[in-house]
Protein backbone atom coordinates (compact mmCIF):
# COMPACT_ATOMS: atom_id res chain seq x y z
CA UNK A 1 0.00 0.00 0.00
CA UNK A 2 1.44 3.61 -1.46
CA UNK A 3 2.03 6.05 1.75
CA UNK A 4 -0.55 8.24 0.20
CA UNK A 5 -2.81 5.78 -0.33
CA UNK A 6 -2.83 4.49 3.69
CA UNK A 7 -4.24 8.28 4.47
CA UNK A 8 -7.24 7.87 2.36
CA UNK A 9 -9.19 5.50 4.75
CA UNK A 10 -8.13 7.28 7.85
CA UNK A 11 -9.01 10.97 7.05
CA UNK A 12 -12.71 9.55 6.08
CA UNK A 13 -12.45 8.01 9.80
CA UNK A 14 -11.21 10.92 11.23
CA UNK A 15 -13.87 13.22 9.36
CA UNK A 16 -16.13 11.21 10.14
CA UNK A 17 -15.12 10.94 13.79
CA UNK A 18 -14.91 15.14 14.19
CA UNK A 19 -17.87 16.32 12.17
CA UNK A 20 -20.36 13.53 12.47
CA UNK A 21 -22.99 14.20 9.30
CA UNK A 22 -25.53 12.20 9.17
CA UNK A 23 -25.35 10.00 6.25
CA UNK A 24 -27.72 7.75 7.37
CA UNK A 25 -30.89 7.85 10.46
CA UNK A 26 -28.30 6.32 12.70
CA UNK A 27 -25.89 8.80 14.82
CA UNK A 28 -22.20 8.65 13.18
CA UNK A 29 -20.47 8.07 16.43
CA UNK A 30 -22.43 4.52 17.28
CA UNK A 31 -21.52 3.28 13.32
CA UNK A 32 -18.04 4.09 13.98
CA UNK A 33 -17.56 2.65 17.53
CA UNK A 34 -19.33 -1.28 16.08
CA UNK A 35 -16.59 -0.67 13.48
CA UNK A 36 -14.02 0.45 16.01
CA UNK A 37 -14.95 -2.40 18.31
CA UNK A 38 -14.87 -4.95 15.60
CA UNK A 39 -11.33 -4.55 14.22
CA UNK A 40 -10.15 -4.04 18.20
CA UNK A 41 -11.82 -7.82 18.53
CA UNK A 42 -9.94 -9.21 15.34
CA UNK A 43 -6.70 -7.44 16.63
CA UNK A 44 -7.07 -9.07 20.30
CA UNK A 45 -8.16 -12.61 18.65
CA UNK A 46 -4.90 -12.32 16.67
CA UNK A 47 -2.86 -11.28 19.46
CA UNK A 48 -1.51 -8.55 18.17
CA UNK A 49 -3.41 -6.17 20.41
CA UNK A 50 -2.67 -6.35 24.16
CA UNK A 51 -6.20 -5.11 25.39
CA UNK A 52 -4.62 -4.34 28.82
CA UNK A 53 -1.36 -2.52 27.84
CA UNK A 54 -3.50 0.00 25.62
CA UNK A 55 -5.85 0.23 28.39
CA UNK A 56 -2.71 1.15 30.96
CA UNK A 57 -1.49 3.79 28.21
CA UNK A 58 -4.96 5.60 27.85
CA UNK A 59 -6.33 5.81 31.21
CA UNK A 60 -3.09 6.43 32.73
CA UNK A 61 -2.09 6.08 36.59
CA UNK A 62 -4.32 4.86 38.90
CA UNK A 63 -5.95 8.00 40.63
CA UNK A 64 -7.42 8.46 36.88
CA UNK A 65 -9.31 5.43 38.09
CA UNK A 66 -9.99 6.59 41.68
CA UNK A 67 -11.61 9.82 40.45
CA UNK A 68 -14.21 8.44 37.81
CA UNK A 69 -15.02 6.45 40.74
CA UNK A 70 -15.77 9.22 43.18
CA UNK A 71 -17.42 10.90 40.50
CA UNK A 72 -19.95 8.04 39.93
CA UNK A 73 -20.48 7.33 43.53
CA UNK A 74 -21.59 10.92 43.54
CA UNK A 75 -23.88 10.28 40.67
CA UNK A 76 -25.10 7.58 42.45
CA UNK A 77 -25.47 10.02 45.91
CA UNK A 78 -27.71 12.16 43.83
CA UNK A 79 -29.72 9.82 42.57
CA UNK A 80 -30.51 8.13 45.31
CA UNK A 81 -30.91 11.62 47.41
CA UNK A 82 -33.71 12.58 44.63
CA UNK A 83 -35.61 9.11 44.76
CA UNK A 84 -36.29 9.37 48.50
CA UNK A 85 -37.08 13.44 48.79
CA UNK A 86 -38.79 14.06 45.55
CA UNK A 87 -39.75 10.98 43.48
CA UNK A 88 -38.42 10.62 40.17
CA UNK A 89 -41.03 11.13 37.12
CA UNK A 90 -40.09 9.96 33.80
CA UNK A 91 -38.97 13.21 32.13
CA UNK A 92 -36.27 13.67 35.42
CA UNK A 93 -35.44 9.97 35.43
CA UNK A 94 -34.83 10.60 31.63
CA UNK A 95 -32.60 13.86 31.76
CA UNK A 96 -30.39 11.46 34.52
CA UNK A 97 -29.78 9.31 32.24
CA UNK A 98 -29.17 11.00 29.32
CA UNK A 99 -26.78 13.05 31.06
CA UNK A 100 -24.84 9.62 32.30
CA UNK A 101 -25.27 7.99 28.75
CA UNK A 102 -23.84 11.53 27.25
CA UNK A 103 -20.43 11.26 29.30
CA UNK A 104 -20.17 7.71 28.52
CA UNK A 105 -20.02 8.36 25.30
CA UNK A 106 -17.52 10.99 25.71
CA UNK A 107 -15.07 9.10 28.09
CA UNK A 108 -16.12 5.53 26.94
CA UNK A 109 -17.26 5.83 23.07
CA UNK A 110 -14.50 8.37 21.83
CA UNK A 111 -11.57 6.64 23.42
CA UNK A 112 -12.81 3.06 21.84
CA UNK A 113 -12.32 4.79 18.10
CA UNK A 114 -9.06 6.79 19.09
CA UNK A 115 -7.49 3.84 20.26
CA UNK A 116 -8.55 2.24 16.73
CA UNK A 117 -7.56 4.95 15.04
CA UNK A 118 -3.80 4.78 16.77
CA UNK A 119 -3.69 0.75 16.08
CA UNK A 120 -4.25 1.30 12.59
CA UNK A 121 -1.65 4.41 12.30
CA UNK A 122 0.90 1.37 14.22
CA UNK A 123 -0.21 -1.45 12.00
CA UNK A 124 0.81 1.01 8.46
CA UNK A 125 3.92 2.34 10.29
CA UNK A 126 2.61 5.82 10.49
CA UNK A 127 4.41 8.46 12.17
CA UNK A 128 3.06 11.13 14.15
CA UNK A 129 3.19 13.89 11.62
CA UNK A 130 1.54 11.52 8.63
CA UNK A 131 -1.27 11.65 11.98
CA UNK A 132 -1.65 14.76 12.61
CA UNK A 133 -1.81 15.68 8.60
CA UNK A 134 -4.30 13.27 8.55
CA UNK A 135 -6.44 15.41 11.07
CA UNK A 136 -5.28 18.38 8.67
CA UNK A 137 -6.97 16.85 5.74
CA UNK A 138 -9.96 16.38 7.11
CA UNK A 139 -10.27 19.58 8.37
CA UNK A 140 -9.76 20.62 4.87
CA UNK A 141 -12.31 18.61 3.95
CA UNK A 142 -15.15 20.18 6.26
CA UNK A 143 -13.89 23.58 4.69
CA UNK A 144 -14.41 22.44 1.43
CA UNK A 145 -18.16 21.23 2.69
CA UNK A 146 -18.09 24.92 4.06
CA UNK A 147 -17.23 27.23 0.89
CA UNK A 148 -19.19 24.90 -1.45
CA UNK A 149 -22.38 25.17 0.43
CA UNK A 150 -21.57 28.99 0.51
CA UNK A 151 -20.83 29.39 -2.67
CA UNK A 152 -23.19 27.31 -4.13
CA UNK A 153 -26.50 27.50 -2.92
CA UNK A 154 -27.86 24.38 -4.32
CA UNK A 155 -25.11 22.06 -2.51
CA UNK A 156 -26.53 23.64 1.22
CA UNK A 157 -29.89 22.99 0.08
CA UNK A 158 -28.71 18.96 -0.42
CA UNK A 159 -26.69 18.84 3.27
CA UNK A 160 -29.67 20.52 4.90
CA UNK A 161 -31.99 17.92 3.36
CA UNK A 162 -30.05 14.95 3.84
CA UNK A 163 -29.08 15.55 7.36
CA UNK A 164 -32.54 16.35 7.98
CA UNK A 165 -33.80 13.08 6.62
CA UNK A 166 -31.59 11.34 8.80
CA UNK A 167 -32.84 12.71 12.24
CA UNK A 168 -29.51 15.41 12.17
CA UNK A 169 -30.98 18.89 12.13
CA UNK A 170 -34.19 19.60 13.63
CA UNK A 171 -37.07 20.91 11.54
CA UNK A 172 -36.46 24.23 13.99
CA UNK A 173 -33.33 25.17 12.60
CA UNK A 174 -34.72 25.91 9.20
CA UNK A 175 -38.26 26.91 9.45
CA UNK A 176 -37.42 30.17 12.17
CA UNK A 177 -35.06 31.03 9.19
CA UNK A 178 -31.67 29.96 11.16
CA UNK A 179 -30.83 28.44 7.36
CA UNK A 180 -31.15 31.65 5.32
CA UNK A 181 -28.00 33.21 7.16
CA UNK A 182 -25.94 29.78 8.55
CA UNK A 183 -25.47 26.03 8.17
CA UNK A 184 -23.08 26.37 5.82
CA UNK A 185 -20.99 22.97 6.08
CA UNK A 186 -21.34 19.14 6.42
CA UNK A 187 -21.38 18.39 10.23
CA UNK A 188 -23.36 17.29 13.46
CA UNK A 189 -23.58 20.72 14.26
CA UNK A 190 -23.17 24.11 12.65
CA UNK A 191 -23.54 26.36 15.49
CA UNK A 192 -21.65 27.16 19.03
CA UNK A 193 -20.11 23.61 18.89
CA UNK A 194 -19.12 24.03 15.63
CA UNK A 195 -17.48 27.45 16.50
CA UNK A 196 -15.61 26.05 19.69
CA UNK A 197 -14.23 22.56 17.56
CA UNK A 198 -12.66 24.67 14.95
CA UNK A 199 -11.27 26.76 16.83
CA UNK A 200 -9.51 23.85 18.79
CA UNK A 201 -8.78 22.10 15.38
CA UNK A 202 -7.04 25.59 14.14
CA UNK A 203 -3.82 24.75 16.97
CA UNK A 204 -3.52 21.59 14.45
CA UNK A 205 -1.94 23.52 11.30
CA UNK A 206 0.37 25.70 14.16
CA UNK A 207 1.22 22.38 15.49
CA UNK A 208 2.33 20.82 12.10
CA UNK A 209 3.92 24.03 10.87
CA UNK A 210 6.48 24.23 14.23
CA UNK A 211 7.13 20.35 13.89
CA UNK A 212 7.98 20.29 10.15
CA UNK A 213 9.57 23.93 10.46
CA UNK A 214 7.43 24.90 7.19
CA UNK A 215 4.31 27.77 7.66
CA UNK A 216 2.88 26.89 3.98
CA UNK A 217 0.38 24.46 6.56
CA UNK A 218 -0.79 28.21 8.19
CA UNK A 219 -2.79 29.11 4.79
CA UNK A 220 -6.04 27.48 6.17
CA UNK A 221 -6.09 29.40 8.97
CA UNK A 222 -7.90 32.39 7.19
CA UNK A 223 -10.45 30.08 5.42
CA UNK A 224 -10.95 28.54 9.18
CA UNK A 225 -11.57 31.78 10.45
CA UNK A 226 -14.11 32.63 7.53
CA UNK A 227 -15.98 28.92 8.24
CA UNK A 228 -16.07 30.51 12.00
CA UNK A 229 -17.44 33.83 10.93
CA UNK A 230 -20.38 32.44 8.62
CA UNK A 231 -21.36 29.63 11.33
CA UNK A 232 -20.56 30.14 15.15
CA UNK A 233 -19.81 33.57 17.11
CA UNK A 234 -18.89 31.05 19.66
CA UNK A 235 -15.53 30.19 17.81
CA UNK A 236 -14.23 34.07 16.80
CA UNK A 237 -13.32 33.76 21.03
CA UNK A 238 -11.94 30.41 20.97
CA UNK A 239 -10.04 31.10 17.21
CA UNK A 240 -8.62 34.12 18.70
CA UNK A 241 -7.59 32.22 21.91
CA UNK A 242 -5.88 29.59 20.27
CA UNK A 243 -4.16 32.41 17.66
CA UNK A 244 -2.67 34.48 20.05
CA UNK A 245 -1.54 31.76 22.20
CA UNK A 246 0.57 30.20 19.21
CA UNK A 247 1.43 33.03 17.15
CA UNK A 248 3.10 34.41 20.70
CA UNK A 249 4.81 30.72 20.64
CA UNK A 250 5.52 31.07 16.94
CA UNK A 251 7.52 34.89 17.42
CA UNK A 252 9.64 33.09 20.20
CA UNK A 253 10.68 30.41 18.23
CA UNK A 254 10.69 32.00 14.98
CA UNK A 255 14.88 31.46 14.47
CA UNK A 256 12.98 27.85 14.12
CA UNK A 257 12.11 29.24 10.43
CA UNK A 258 15.08 30.69 9.06
CA UNK A 259 17.47 29.66 6.84
CA UNK A 260 21.35 28.91 7.06
CA UNK A 261 21.95 32.53 6.97
CA UNK A 262 19.41 33.46 10.09
CA UNK A 263 16.99 34.66 8.01
CA UNK A 264 13.50 33.54 7.10
CA UNK A 265 13.70 30.57 4.79
CA UNK A 266 12.76 31.08 1.33
CA UNK A 267 9.70 28.25 1.17
CA UNK A 268 8.52 30.40 4.96
CA UNK A 269 8.91 33.24 2.48
CA UNK A 270 5.99 32.35 -0.41
CA UNK A 271 4.55 30.81 2.72
CA UNK A 272 3.94 34.07 4.72
CA UNK A 273 3.12 35.89 1.17
CA UNK A 274 0.75 33.64 0.44
CA UNK A 275 -0.70 33.53 3.73
CA UNK A 276 -1.33 37.57 3.50
CA UNK A 277 -2.95 37.41 0.21
CA UNK A 278 -5.22 34.50 1.97
CA UNK A 279 -5.82 36.99 4.66
CA UNK A 280 -7.26 39.37 1.97
CA UNK A 281 -9.70 37.29 0.71
CA UNK A 282 -11.16 36.25 3.46
CA UNK A 283 -11.76 39.76 4.77
CA UNK A 284 -13.20 40.31 1.25
CA UNK A 285 -15.11 37.22 1.57
CA UNK A 286 -16.37 38.44 5.22
CA UNK A 287 -17.53 41.54 3.65
CA UNK A 288 -19.39 40.13 1.12
CA UNK A 289 -21.27 37.63 3.74
CA UNK A 290 -22.38 41.37 5.48
CA UNK A 291 -23.28 42.97 2.16
CA UNK A 292 -25.80 39.57 1.61
CA UNK A 293 -27.59 40.71 5.29
CA UNK A 294 -25.51 37.91 6.87
CA UNK A 295 -27.79 38.23 10.49
CA UNK A 296 -24.72 36.51 12.22
CA UNK A 297 -21.91 38.91 11.06
CA UNK A 298 -24.71 42.47 12.61
CA UNK A 299 -25.30 40.21 14.99
CA UNK A 300 -21.95 40.05 16.57
CA UNK A 301 -21.61 43.78 16.62
CA UNK A 302 -24.80 44.44 18.11
CA UNK A 303 -23.99 42.27 21.16
CA UNK A 304 -20.50 43.38 21.60
CA UNK A 305 -22.18 46.90 21.74
CA UNK A 306 -24.62 45.62 24.04
CA UNK A 307 -22.21 44.24 26.48
CA UNK A 308 -19.77 46.85 26.92
CA UNK A 309 -23.05 49.29 27.66
CA UNK A 310 -23.88 46.64 30.00
CA UNK A 311 -20.90 46.57 31.89
CA UNK A 312 -20.19 50.32 31.39
CA UNK A 313 -23.83 51.15 33.23
CA UNK A 314 -22.67 48.75 35.81
CA UNK A 315 -25.66 46.38 35.34
CA UNK A 316 -28.43 48.22 33.51
CA UNK A 317 -30.77 45.43 32.09
CA UNK A 318 -32.40 48.27 29.58
CA UNK A 319 -28.80 48.54 27.59
CA UNK A 320 -29.22 45.02 26.64
CA UNK A 321 -33.01 44.54 25.96
CA UNK A 322 -34.00 42.65 22.42
CA UNK A 323 -30.00 41.19 22.39
CA UNK A 324 -28.34 38.05 22.92
CA UNK A 325 -26.84 39.41 25.75
CA UNK A 326 -30.23 40.28 27.40
CA UNK A 327 -31.07 36.38 27.33
CA UNK A 328 -26.93 35.77 28.60
CA UNK A 329 -27.55 37.76 31.54
CA UNK A 330 -31.16 36.47 32.65
CA UNK A 331 -31.89 35.01 36.05
CA UNK A 332 -33.80 32.33 33.93
CA UNK A 333 -29.97 31.02 32.23
CA UNK A 334 -28.16 31.39 35.78
CA UNK A 335 -30.25 29.78 38.26
CA UNK A 336 -29.50 27.19 40.42
CA UNK A 337 -31.19 24.06 42.38
CA UNK A 338 -32.92 25.88 46.11
CA UNK A 339 -32.42 22.27 47.70
CA UNK A 340 -29.06 22.94 49.36
CA UNK A 341 -28.19 18.71 49.04
CA UNK A 342 -29.01 19.23 45.18
CA UNK A 343 -26.96 22.41 45.01
CA UNK A 344 -23.73 20.45 46.44
CA UNK A 345 -24.40 17.19 44.94
CA UNK A 346 -26.68 17.92 42.16
CA UNK A 347 -30.25 16.97 41.07
CA UNK A 348 -29.34 14.66 38.21
CA UNK A 349 -31.30 17.43 35.51
CA UNK A 350 -30.27 18.70 32.38
CA UNK A 351 -31.86 22.08 31.85
CA UNK A 352 -30.41 23.02 28.64
CA UNK A 353 -33.18 23.25 26.08
CA UNK A 354 -36.06 21.26 25.02
CA UNK A 355 -34.15 18.81 27.36
CA UNK A 356 -34.97 20.53 30.49
CA UNK A 357 -37.82 19.52 33.06
CA UNK A 358 -37.92 22.34 34.82
CA UNK A 359 -39.94 25.78 33.71
CA UNK A 360 -36.66 27.65 32.54
CA UNK A 361 -33.81 26.66 30.19
CA UNK A 362 -30.14 27.75 29.97
CA UNK A 363 -27.25 26.85 27.82
CA UNK A 364 -24.81 27.70 29.96
CA UNK A 365 -22.22 24.92 30.91
CA UNK A 366 -21.26 25.66 34.40
CA UNK A 367 -25.06 25.96 35.45
CA UNK A 368 -25.91 22.83 33.62
CA UNK A 369 -23.16 20.56 35.52
CA UNK A 370 -24.50 22.36 38.53
CA UNK A 371 -28.32 21.02 38.17
CA UNK A 372 -26.69 17.47 36.85
CA UNK A 373 -23.31 16.92 39.83
CA UNK A 374 -24.14 19.50 41.40
CA UNK A 375 -20.99 22.46 42.82
CA UNK A 376 -18.99 19.50 44.04
CA UNK A 377 -19.31 17.61 40.72
CA UNK A 378 -18.59 20.49 38.89
CA UNK A 379 -15.33 21.72 40.44
CA UNK A 380 -14.31 17.51 40.35
CA UNK A 381 -14.62 17.59 36.60
CA UNK A 382 -12.96 20.80 36.35
CA UNK A 383 -10.01 20.18 38.25
CA UNK A 384 -9.76 16.52 36.72
CA UNK A 385 -9.83 18.01 32.82
CA UNK A 386 -7.63 20.82 33.85
CA UNK A 387 -5.15 18.16 35.77
CA UNK A 388 -5.02 15.91 32.84
CA UNK A 389 -5.04 18.20 30.14
CA UNK A 390 -1.45 19.60 31.64
CA UNK A 391 -0.32 16.38 32.88
CA UNK A 392 -0.49 14.82 29.78
CA UNK A 393 -0.25 17.36 27.17
CA UNK A 394 1.46 16.19 23.25
CA UNK A 395 4.87 15.99 23.54
CA UNK A 396 6.58 18.70 22.06
CA UNK A 397 6.97 22.69 23.22
CA UNK A 398 3.79 23.20 21.26
CA UNK A 399 2.51 20.38 23.74
CA UNK A 400 2.02 23.54 26.73
CA UNK A 401 0.62 25.63 23.96
CA UNK A 402 -1.98 23.42 23.29
CA UNK A 403 -2.86 22.51 27.07
CA UNK A 404 -2.76 26.13 27.70
CA UNK A 405 -5.75 26.45 24.63
CA UNK A 406 -8.02 23.50 25.52
CA UNK A 407 -7.91 24.60 29.32
CA UNK A 408 -8.58 28.53 28.34
CA UNK A 409 -11.36 27.13 25.80
CA UNK A 410 -13.44 24.16 27.56
CA UNK A 411 -13.88 27.47 30.66
CA UNK A 412 -14.55 30.09 27.97
CA UNK A 413 -16.87 27.39 26.05
CA UNK A 414 -18.81 26.76 29.69
CA UNK A 415 -20.00 30.45 29.73
CA UNK A 416 -21.96 29.57 26.49
CA UNK A 417 -22.67 26.20 26.05
CA UNK A 418 -21.35 22.20 27.66
CA UNK A 419 -18.01 21.24 26.69
CA UNK A 420 -17.68 18.01 27.51
CA UNK A 421 -20.26 15.68 25.59
CA UNK A 422 -19.28 13.86 22.88
CA UNK A 423 -21.28 15.96 20.14
CA UNK A 424 -19.36 18.64 20.97
CA UNK A 425 -16.75 19.14 18.01
CA UNK A 426 -14.51 21.04 20.54
CA UNK A 427 -13.94 17.66 22.71
CA UNK A 428 -13.70 15.47 20.55
CA UNK A 429 -10.98 17.52 18.90
CA UNK A 430 -8.96 17.79 21.98
CA UNK A 431 -9.41 13.96 23.05
CA UNK A 432 -7.74 13.50 19.43
CA UNK A 433 -4.96 15.74 20.10
CA UNK A 434 -4.34 14.29 22.88
CA UNK A 435 -4.29 10.94 21.95
CA UNK A 436 -2.22 11.59 19.44
CA UNK A 437 0.50 12.83 21.95
CA UNK A 438 0.15 9.34 23.47
CA UNK A 439 1.31 8.03 20.27
CA UNK A 440 4.28 9.82 20.40
CA UNK A 441 4.98 8.62 22.82
CA UNK A 442 4.52 5.08 22.10
CA UNK A 443 6.58 5.37 19.41
CA UNK A 444 9.22 7.38 20.96
CA UNK A 445 9.12 10.54 19.63
CA UNK A 446 9.40 9.63 15.89
CA UNK A 447 9.07 11.78 13.48
CA UNK A 448 8.16 11.61 9.70
CA UNK A 449 10.84 11.42 7.49
CA UNK A 450 12.28 14.39 5.45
Amino acid sequence: MSERFKLVPITLFVFLLLFRPSIVPIDTIYQLTAFSLFMLFREARSGRLRVKDWLSRVIGKKYVIAVLLAFAGLIALAFVYNWAFYGLDRATVASFFMAIARFLVTFAVLPINLIWLLIYCKNNKLFVDDVLKVVFYAIVLQLICVIAAYAIPPVKDFFIWLMQANGNWHERWTSNGLADYRMYGFAKSLFDTFGFGLGILSAVPWIIAYRLKNLKYLLILPVMFFAVFINARTGIVIMSVTTAVFLGFFIANWQRFSGSAKKIAKQNKYALLALFLLLFVSVLGIKNFMDRGGYLSRAIWRDIRAYVSYVISGGDSATIARTQASKNFSKAFWTTPEDPVQLFVGAGQSVYGNDSVQDFSSDVGYINNIWLFGVIGTIMLHLMMMYALWKYRPAGAYGAMFAIVSIVSILLFQIKGSAFWSANLGISSILLVYFIGHYERLLGGERLRG
